[in-house]
């Protein structure tokens, strides 16, 4: 997608992210293999875009990178989010909002062992800790369907995961948690922050000599390095903060779409993809990320797919026409002007020199694989196969320089598993200068339109083999160039709509019940700004 307009894929919340009826369109994706300002991603595996609540019930790994898919909330309508009633602990009915004024707000905190787990939000206050809670203890039954702490911690890592992964490796959308850091008056302490900058200096070198050298190699200051992880911090308590306070509706959410999946036959089906994903890569790689036992992933992979079948099924009546797309393209033409702008395709050969999220880099790869090498040992082989993958690369580059068809080259050499899933030759669309790593910028920009550069780009992904396929001035993007990509976003909305439609509808019959063990928590607990009991 263009990146220049990815303001149609990024204008929602990051709780529209964890909400359990949103899914990313594919073509909103970002991944710094494009050659924007951004960490490295891994090429080889950007994954279907789901909605967070799914994703890795879908087979995603914790490397996946995605946005919400949803047209400007400025511009378009967005849904109103469902309500409900419940019934009280005493059992006498009231609206959950009344409960809300009769018992202080609270948020349950997940306490995770993980090395990389972020700091708990709003530091200063106490929290009811889910951790110090029965995994068994049913916090709230939905038509006679126990809730438990046990899936709300499940839930709660898995989203976890994949959501930090996000804020690491997607620029746009860290900025948008930042926006809400703002809002929401998140930042680090000042030993946080200390301790996150000792630790990331750390994890690129072992002593301040080979800081610098890393620094040198990558073209940074200590500054900029400092600033981009302390971003990354911030986004990543603004994770946990925000799915503090969706989460329970979402489990809500999940629940309902569950229990209607398996009315509809859907278990067998669920059943089916769990099994298929236990032996893939994928599976280990979640495992390894949310450290839940073999069961919990068995129960939240199960009912994260009936949910996806659920919504899938759905969704089947959205339909974007194409005078839906003209209206919308004609009330906001203004925000489709471009700069002067490239069109660019590469062919990536994976070599990450850098750990980041959930891409490893080959030191780390091979240092997992053989725990024993050490020193100049370990060095030795990263040289190896990182001079194996300059080699391929180089190998490709030749072909391209003589004419080999770059496309087909693309589809069937390059790292890049989108690419390979989707034929569409490398193609990295059009990109304004600004949105070049520095790397990028200095190498392609001068190329004329058909031109192949002559060496390798090096990034923390690895090597990339690039072709500038047009080269242009500034001007307003026509319908027919953003088509595609706004007919999946507004598609997306509007099956976003439809399911919101279908839980507000199904919510109003739903009986949601407090268990009297977790009401009398939220009365002893002091007043937080999350998990609320007005169950919207």
């Amino acid at each position: 997608m263009n990146k220049k307009f990815a303001w149609l894929a990024i204008s929602v919340s990051i709780a529209g992210l964890v909400s359990g009826c949103s899914k990313a369109p594919e073509s909103a994706k970002t991944d710094s293999s494009t050659g924007t300002k951004t960490e490295a991603a891994k090429p080889a595996e950007t994954a279907d875009s789901q909605n967070s609540q799914s994703a890795s019930a879908t087979g995603g790994s914790t490397a996946n990178t995605a946005e919400s898919g949803s047209a400007d909330s400025a511009e378009t309508e967005s849904a109103e989010k469902p309500t409900a009633s419940a019934t009280s602990a005493t059992g006498k009915e009231q609206p959950l909002a009344q409960t809300a004024k009769e018992a202080p707000k609270t948020e349950l905190a997940s306490n995770p062992s993980a090395e990389n787990a972020a700091p708990k939000a709003n530091p200063a206050q106490q929290n009811v800790n889910v951790d110090n809670l029965g995994p068994e203890m049913v916090i709230l039954t939905v038509s006679g369907t126990p809730v438990t702490v046990g899936e709300y911690r499940r839930m709660f890592k898995m989203q976890q995961v994949q959501l930090e992964s996000l804020a690491m490796n997607n620029p746009m959308l860290r900025a948008n948690l930042l926006n809400q850091a703002k809002q929401m008056k998140i930042s680090l302490t000042p030993d946080e922050k200390a301790k996150l900058l000792a630790a990331a200096h750390k994890a690129k070198a072992p002593d301040e000599a080979g800081f610098q050298k890393f620094l040198k190699s990558q073209n940074l200051t200590k500054a900029q390095f400092d600033q981009e992880i302390s971003e990354v911090g911030v986004a990543v308590k603004t994770v946990n903060a925000v799915l503090q306070q969706s989460l329970l509706n979402d489990l809500v959410n999940r629940e309902l779409l569950a229990s209607y999946a398996k009315q509809a036959g859907m278990a067998g089906k669920a059943m089916n993809h769990y099994v298929e994903f236990k032996h893939t890569p994928d599976f280990k790689l979640l495992s390894d990320a949310t450290k839940l036992t073999a069961e919990d992933l068995h129960q939240e992979i199960v009912k994260n797919e009936l949910s996806k079948l659920m919504m899938e099924k759905i969704q089947t009546r959205a339909a974007v026409s194409d005078q839906d797309l003209q209206s919308f393209y004609d009330q906001n033409k203004s925000k489709f002007q471009h700069k002067e702008r490239i069109r660019m395709s590469q062919i990536i050969v994976a070599a990450p020199n850098i750990d980041s999220g959930g891409v490893q880099s080959v030191r780390s790869q091979i240092k997992k694989e053989n725990p024993k090498l050490e020193g100049k040992e370990l060095d030795d082989k990263v040289k190896q196969v990182m001079e194996v993958q300059r080699q391929k690369a180089t190998a490709i580059l030749t072909m391209a320089k003589q004419g080999k068809n770059f496309a087909e080259l693309a589809n069937t050499l390059s790292d890049d598993m989108q690419v390979k899933k989707t034929k569409n030759g490398g193609d990295m669309g059009y990109q304004d200068k600004e949105q070049l790593i520095p790397e990028f910028s200095k190498a392609i920009w001068p190329l004329k339109s058909g031109e192949v550069y002559g060496g390798l780009v090096q990034s923390a992904l690895g090597y990339h083999v690039v072709k500038v396929t047009a080269h242009e001035g500034a001007g307003i993007a026509s319908l027919a160039e953003i088509k595609p990509q706004l007919r999946e976003l507004l598609l997306q909305q509007k099956k976003q709509q439809i399911v919101n439609n279908w839980l507000q509808d199904k919510r109003k019959t739903a009986k949601l019940v407090l268990t009297q063990q977790f009401a009398s928590l939220l009365q002893n607990a002091p007043q937080t700004s999350s998990l609320n009991t007005n169950l919207h």
